[in-house]
């Protein structure tokens, strides 16, 4: 099943100000309701946003570590995109009040004037602990 389809399931279609869970659903492939339910026990209410604290209680829940990427702040969309060139990366980056994803390098959204607030990469927790052994 291709995940980003999955954003079109009943729970999506009813939802709003899911911009994070959208955005985390895409870049982890992890279907978009195992992704709301895990922002809902993180303490999202339905119908709002979330805010750093929330992601990374629900990053958490789903088993995953978010990584900086370096020199992921204050870019707009376009210097971002050129920063990636030909990579087919998957990235989180969040703007004032809006999370939004690089899927194999290219944006699910666009909000071209914004400026990123950080960018990074999720990866499972147990990576992050490989790493420093």
């Amino acid at each position: 099943m291709n995940v980003l389809d999955d954003l079109s399931a009943a729970i999506a279609a009813t939802e709003s100000n899911d911009c994070a869970v959208r955005a985390v659903a895409a870049v982890t492939r992890i279907p978009y309701a195992v992704v709301h339910g895990a922002y809902h026990k993180a303490g999202r209410k339905r119908g709002e946003g979330s805010g750093l604290l929330i992601n990374h209680r629900a990053f958490k829940h789903l088993g995953l570590m978010s990584v900086l990427v370096p020199n992921g702040h204050g870019l707009t969309q376009k210097q971002i995109t050129k920063q990636l060139a030909g990579q087919r990366v998957d990235l989180l980056v969040e703007f004032n009040n809006h999370l939004s994803a690089v899927v194999a390098g290219e944006w699910i959204d666009h909000f071209p004037k914004r400026k990123s607030l950080v960018a990074y990469q999720l990866v499972p927790n147990e990576t992050i602990a490989a790493a420093k052994r």
